[in-house]
């Protein structure tokens, strides 16, 4: 697998010019020739490293021409590091949040409860049941719906932290914070995670930059072999 072109080196190499062409400057194109090129070697390596390589042996072997290069070669693997680094330790950071979500979607039955808290002081609670592939849901005491079962959507979290450890009445826990993306915004989430059994007890979600039409919502879950269909 060929690395970076050859006219992508080329044009990261010092130029070499003749007398001829020291007498008048480089013109305007082939300036923004070398500059396209550049970029192009640069979304190059980006996904070099993205793919999970930093490409030692590559960067030993185009380290070799000269100190222009070297010094173009480390400014850009400093710029690397400083990008993939901070992104890595990220997603390490979210990674038990990530795998919270493939537990829970590989529970057979379990219930969850959720509360809405408006700014009013209002309330509206709505409840859900999963059985195996089917999701039950209602809103108050209203009728059931039934419907397939939705995985949980744990994709979209950012700035996830181990903020510590709480009992929860009689069981210990885990506490997660972390940020979870909505159509509407951004929300701070809280969960507290049983520490027997890996599953979540309680979760608490609050706006990031809240607004007059903000809301909090609190959930708790349970799951249990006798739990039934509730229709």
């Amino acid at each position: 697998m060929q690395w970076i072109g050859a006219d992508t080196a080329k044009a990261l190499m010092p130029m070499r010019r003749t007398s001829r062409d020291r007498a008048r400057p480089a013109s305007g194109v082939a300036r923004s020739t070398r500059l396209a090129k550049f970029a192009q070697c640069v979304q190059s390596m980006s996904r070099f490293v993205d793919a999970g390589n930093w490409g030692g042996r590559m960067l030993a072997r185009y380290a070799k021409g000269t100190d222009h290069w070297r010094v173009v070669l480390i400014a850009l693997l400093t710029w690397l590091t400083a990008v993939a680094l901070p992104a890595t330790a990220a997603d390490e950071a979210c990674a038990p949040i990530r795998a919270l979500a493939k537990k829970l979607d590989a529970v057979a039955k379990g219930q969850v409860n959720e509360t809405l808290i408006f700014p009013s002081g209002n309330t509206l609670s709505e409840e859900f049941i999963l059985i195996n592939s089917k999701q039950y849901w209602r809103r108050e005491k209203g009728p059931w719906s039934v419907g397939p079962r939705e995985p949980f959507p744990m994709s979209k979290v950012s700035n996830c932290e181990l903020s510590g450890e709480e009992p929860v009445g009689a069981m210990q826990t885990y506490v997660y914070e972390y940020d979870r993306q909505f159509e509407y915004g951004k929300a701070r989430v809280r969960i507290w995670v049983s520490k027997d059994t890996g599953l979540p007890l309680k979760s608490y979600f609050k706006d990031v930059k809240p607004n007059a039409a903000s809301f909090e919502r609190s959930f708790t879950f349970s799951f249990a072999d006798d739990i039934r269909d509730p229709v």
